[in-house]
């Protein structure tokens, strides 16, 4: 294995869990916070957080797995739903 395919797993990998604890963090929080109604500033930031989260779970993994391994082995569809997700 390449000293740099090494290292740019280990980076993503840091990446995205910092980044899904963080997400999941706002989302409990804000959510924790509401009281008895939620008001708009609140769902947008759990809206937000919620996308973001997605894309971290989703995309980021799949995206580092193709790229370390060299070509795409997840098949025509799921090429298409990263695309769609990252643009």
């Amino acid at each position: 294995i390449e000293t740099h395919k090494v290292l740019i797993t280990t980076l993503w990998g840091i990446i995205t869990i910092i980044g899904a604890l963080g997400n999941m963090t706002v989302v409990l929080t804000m959510w924790k916070h509401t009281g008895k109604g939620i008001s708009a500033t609140k769902c947008y930031i759990i809206n937000v957080a919620l996308a973001d989260l997605a894309f971290i779970i989703m995309v980021v993994p799949i995206t580092t797995a193709a790229y370390v391994s060299e070509h795409w082995i997840y098949g025509d569809i799921m090429c298409k739903l990263i695309n769609y997700m990252i643009y």
